[in-house]
């Protein structure tokens, strides 16, 4: 993927999560579904730029995502936690910026120890 697509994928996670501080009433409910159509229409129109860059899409193998998974591990169970005890909705947002910054550093993570972008690695 080019360099530029893990941070931007971050950039479109990290909102994601003031979804779930919106009152549920009313015209909050437009703004709640126009915030997921953004969501996801932003997602796509970035898979769609990357796979035009690269000319191909290539799934990530769980070897190569497991790092992340494991980081994304802390801000997801503190949050469950933090929940559990405040019950407190804002521990949403604050963890979905948590899993947007991990992303948007997994990429130069990734582009430097993925075997996608070792000289004479698997390609």
């Amino acid at each position: 993927m080019p360099g530029w697509y893990y941070p931007v994928l971050g950039l479109l996670v990290a909102p994601y999560g003031l979804l779930f501080v919106l009152p549920d009433t009313g015209v909050w409910n437009v703004v709640y579904f126009a915030g997921i159509t953004a969501f996801l229409a932003g997602t796509l129109l970035l898979m769609h730029h990357g796979v035009k860059r690269m000319g191909v899409l290539r799934w990530l193998t769980f070897q190569e995502l497991r790092p992340l998974m494991i980081a994304a591990l802390v801000p997801i169970t503190a949050a469950v936690a933090l929940f559990a005890v405040s019950g407190d909705r804002w521990v949403w947002p604050g963890l979905t910026v948590a899993l947007g910054a991990l992303i948007a550093l997994f990429g130069p993570y990734h582009r430097r120890t993925g075997p996608y972008y070792r000289r004479g690695g698997e390609r």
